[in-house]
């Protein structure tokens, strides 16, 4: 047995298909067990759906964990960040990996306001239940991020508006930086 679910415009019927022994042998029929008001039917639609994304975002927890567990560590803490967003309003959050390669050759090194700089962004979408690296399929999102490098590479040759430390940081390992940013403008040029 198996239920039907008969919408109309202020009511809605459950329906049960009847085994073969309750059929009639004049003339087959589905019997009725409740009666239901579309009202509260949409709430039991609204409630399965809630139940569905809370369950995406346990798996995208779990999934997580596990990126980060995989990830280099310092003192026990991982290095690597993860962030949860809805990039194609799908109703379910993408995976987002945060990896910074010079803070994970050189833990501590950068300060507050250039660690961004440097984060590469991995993004991990649902694709037959399981999460697979899926960020070239996120192409208004790469532009985003290539913007951002760019105005990096800018700011490492006009160092007025950055504090001290920063300037300091720059003007040490330049070419280093600013490599690690043409790089990244590349690999999102050439995906």
């Amino acid at each position: 047995m198996f239920m039907i679910l008969v919408m109309t415009k202020n009511i809605t019927r459950i329906s049960m298909i009847a085994s073969r022994a309750g059929w009639t042998r004049k003339k087959p029929r589905a019997h009725y067990i409740g009666v239901m008001s579309s009202k509260c039917m949409y709430k039991l639609v609204i409630l399965f759906l809630l139940l569905s994304v809370k369950a995406h975002s346990e798996s995208a927890e779990s999934f997580a964990n596990t990126l980060l567990k995989s990830g280099p560590e310092v003192h026990g803490h991982p290095v690597r960040d993860i962030k949860y967003i809805d990039l194609d309003g799908d109703g379910i959050n993408e995976v987002l990996l945060l990896i910074n390669s010079v803070e994970e050759s050189a833990p501590g090194f950068l300060n507050m306001e250039l660690y961004d700089a440097f984060t590469w962004i991995d993004i991990y979408k649902v694709q037959d239940g399981k999460y697979k690296l899926m960020t070239k399929h996120f192409p208004e999102y790469l532009l985003q991020r290539k913007e951002f490098y760019r105005a990096w590479i800018k700011s490492f040759d006009e160092t007025e508006s950055l504090n001290n430390d920063s300037r300091g940081l720059i003007e040490a390992n330049y070419e280093n930086f600013k490599n690690i940013l043409v790089d990244y403008v590349s690999e999102i040029e050439n995906s």
